[in-house]
């Protein structure tokens, strides 16, 4: 390897001087996740002198990356193969998309939150606290607080609404949280209060 940019010595881990002592370093250094398939697709690329791309997870100095590796030969050199080519690294595209993602799924979990709530005031009178509590229970959180205001134990409540225990549990403790009480007494005072 003649020549190896400073960007591909950063991306990479080696510096020019390993490169031009052991022109495969920088694979070697780099590449983590597939070494063997990397391995078998250059050699295969260099016997054969065709174009070789790579893409996948490499380690550089500690550090998870996503790189992208496109090399071409250079048919110029007489018996030695020469490849010349680029490394991309597409870590920060893939960290882009990975947020883009986290916030549109926290938008669409805010629009549904929305809907619920207004769906659960439409037509009444404006709320007082309580029951602006109330109407942040999802329509299952709902029927299980009214079934536990009538006094269905857990194992009554899966019963009825065809669930697992646990998903039941699930249920009453995530109600019990938005409606900031802890037992099903405090749950019976939190409605007496709102009624």
């Amino acid at each position: 390897m003649e020549y190896m940019s400073e960007r591909a010595c950063t991306l990479t881990g080696v510096t020019r001087e390993e490169s031009y002592r052991e022109p495969l370093s920088f694979m070697r250094n780099s590449l983590t996740t597939d070494r063997e398939a990397f391995g078998a697709a250059a050699a295969k690329a260099i016997e054969g002198c065709e174009d070789f791309t790579w893409e996948g997870d490499a380690v550089v100095r500690g550090a998870s990356r996503l790189l992208r590796i496109e090399m071409t030969p250079d048919p110029g050199c007489g018996d030695e193969v020469v490849y010349n080519g680029t490394i991309i690294d597409l870590t920060e595209s893939r960290l882009s998309r990975s947020r883009r993602d986290k916030l549109a799924s926290a938008v669409a979990l805010m629009d549904r939150a929305l809907l619920e709530l207004r769906e659960a005031t439409a037509g009444s009178v404006p709320p007082d606290r309580q029951d602006l509590k109330w109407a942040t229970l999802s329509a299952r959180e709902g029927q299980v607080a009214d079934l536990l205001l009538k006094g269905l134990s857990n194992k009554e409540l899966a019963s009825r609404l065809d669930l697992s225990e646990s998903t039941v549990k699930k249920h009453v403790n995530s109600l019990f949280q938005k409606l900031g009480v802890s037992s099903r007494a405090e749950l019976f005072l939190f409605d007496r209060r709102r009624a």
